[in-house]
């Protein structure tokens, strides 16, 4: 019997909520599959089959989840036919409007990948998860408010959630691009010449959606990343690459040469979250990483002026901090009102040194191991002489080889992201392993970072309980 395979990842850890899934083969109004996932401190994992009965052509089967004891209560379904494998509907079927949920009670976010037949190292089973929490937008506060001690802990004892490419997001720089035959013909050009050469094939209407798939490594926007829980912006600030940057003179964050979030939108959503959250600090780490071209990289004045400029325009009254800021203690800082960070490597600009887990060879997977091993690796000792640590949590599923890309450019499927394939099962493994091994592996007082693809809210949860863990105050 023909079938389309979902693997599924759960994790609840609302002592007042749970998720009911379910599953319909392609016979109407037949469920054939249901299970329900309560509190528990692991990832619930585990995979289900959509059928197909000859007996009912043409009709697609499904699969979906629901909350329990949230309010509002919310679903996702994808319908999928279990012939050809493909998404035929549902509000899974769009990964950019999947976005995470902040409410009174609980946090939650979700996504879902449509792995067709499967392509190169990515898998043929579609991947689902739902990530079902209390509310996490100011678990630093909350932290301290239940540990008072913590108060009194050093900045830099603390544990981030981190964005990585935390501006991609957002294409609407790319989508007034590729409204434009002169400067769409440029940007297609220029990415066939930065690895992504099957792009410059594909007609402009079609780009948008190979340019989610491909550079997309974020689905939320900054309000909703901070609400999460996220601490910590992987955000790179650059002009376009020369090519292009006639037709947009503005400073985005740039993904090799995707233009994403304009840099002042997000400095000025970040200190407008701060002013109504003052029981948080966030860390931001500008940098040119990956930058197509050394002209992309704007000078030191440049970028000082715009973050005056947003403070300006925002009316702030936040701080800002650097990296000799992070020896202070968590209740120094809030009481100084420092609760914005800067830890760069750009320009000269607030600068500070990184301990980073990531190399292109052990990042090139699609298998957790080969991220938990590049974890391991990261010693007390490999920390000296750096002013934080990053241990990073994502693949780069597009490295693993030519039909990855060509699979994920060429798919007009709106949720074929192959960053997305492989995001929970990673965080399944990787956040467990963080619990086990970071406060035995790493320094107890220096800042580590926990960067993610996809900012998600169990991914708060783990990173407040470590900075228990580190502070000595976790029961």
């Amino acid at each position: 019997m023909p079938s389309k395979g979902v693997d599924y990842y759960f994790f609840v850890n609302n002592p007042s909520a749970s998720i009911a899934a379910t599953e319909y083969d392609n016979l109407k109004n037949s469920q054939t599959w249901s299970k329900s996932f309560t509190a528990s401190p692991n990832f619930q994992t585990g995979n289900v089959q959509v059928n197909y009965s000859f007996a009912f052509t043409g009709i697609d089967g499904s699969f979906g989840w629901q909350t329990v004891g949230t309010a509002p209560g919310f679903s996702g379904l994808a319908v999928i036919d279990p012939i050809t494998g493909n998404m035929d509907g549902g509000n899974l079927s769009t990964m950019m409007a999947t976005p995470s949920l902040s409410a009174p009670g609980f946090a939650l976010s979700y996504g879902f990948y449509d792995s067709g037949p499967g392509f190169g190292d990515l898998t043929n089973q579609d991947q689902a998860y739902a990530y079902l929490t209390p509310p996490v937008f100011n678990w630093m506060g909350q932290l301290v408010t239940a540990n008072p001690a913590a108060a009194d802990q050093p900045f830099s004892s603390f544990c981030l959630p981190g964005a990585h490419d935390a501006g991609t997001f957002d294409l609407t720089c790319v989508r007034n691009l590729l409204a434009n035959s002169n400067a769409a013909s440029a940007l297609l050009s220029i990415l066939g010449s930065a690895a992504f050469g099957v792009v410059v094939k594909l007609a402009a209407s079609q780009a948008l959606t190979a340019i989610t798939n491909l550079a997309v490594t974020q689905k939320d926007n900054v309000i909703s990343m901070l609400n999460m829980g996220c601490r910590y912006f992987d955000f790179r600030p650059g002009y376009l690459p020369p090519q292009i940057r006639p037709f947009d003179g503005g400073i985005y964050h740039e993904h090799t040469v995707i233009p994403g979030y304009p840099f002042a939108s997000f400095l000025n959503d970040v200190l407008n979250w701060l002013a109504a959250n003052p029981s948080e600090i966030v860390v931001v780490s500008a940098n040119n990483q990956g930058f197509y071209d050394p002209s992309m990289t704007p000078d030191e004045a440049t970028l000082a002026g715009i973050l005056s400029s947003a403070q300006q325009s925002t009316q702030s009254k936040i701080a800002i901090g650097d990296a000799g800021d992070l020896s202070s203690t968590y209740g120094t800082l809030i009481a100084a009102n420092k609760r914005l960070i800067f830890l760069n490597q750009i320009s000269n600009w607030m600068q500070a040194a990184k301990y980073d887990s990531y190399n292109d060879d052990s990042y090139a997977t699609t298998q957790p191991g080969n991220i938990i091993a590049a974890l391991s690796a990261m010693t007390a000792a490999g920390q000296s002489g750096s002013n934080y640590t990053v241990l990073q949590l994502q693949g780069t599923a597009t490295s693993t080889g030519a039909a990855v890309v060509t699979s994920c450019a060429l798919s007009q499927s709106n949720a074929s992201s192959p960053l997305m394939s492989t995001k929970a099962f990673f965080d399944s493994a990787t956040y467990p392993w963080l619990l086990a091994n970071v406060n035995k592996n790493l320094l107890k007082n220096q800042l580590v970072v926990f960067l993610n693809d996809f900012v998600d809210n169990a991914l708060a949860q783990t990173a407040s309980a470590i900075t228990l863990q580190r502070m000595g105050l976790s029961a």
